[in-house]
């Protein structure tokens, strides 16, 4: 499959549908294919960052992408509902290797 997916690659054109464009790639390997984004935010997410990272991560969905955030906290009192993947964790280089 490999070998496939890496001719397929080399020889397509971007597909375009529906207004979005996909990779070449990403439409070898098909429709059912999302990729991880992994988003690592040093230090505690300020208020004003969930609306972005909201944002972000629904228009990451829309495109066959899943984003995780990882961080120490979200500020306690936040005003917007956190509607993203969040996996609270210390960050340091030793944690970000290990994990």
């Amino acid at each position: 499959m490999t070998t496939k997916l890496a001719e397929s690659a080399g020889n397509a054109q971007p597909e375009v549908k529906d207004g979005l464009v996909r990779p070449a790639a990403n439409a070898a390997i098909g429709r059912n294919c999302v990729i991880r984004v992994l988003l690592l935010h040093g230090g505690p997410i300020p208020h004003y960052r969930v609306p972005v990272y909201n944002y972000l991560s629904h228009y990451l969905a829309e495109r066959s992408f899943a984003l995780t955030v990882t961080a120490e906290q979200i500020q306690s009192g936040t005003p917007t509902k956190v509607e993203l993947e969040f996996v609270q964790m210390p960050l340091s280089v030793a944690s970000a290797i290990s994990q």
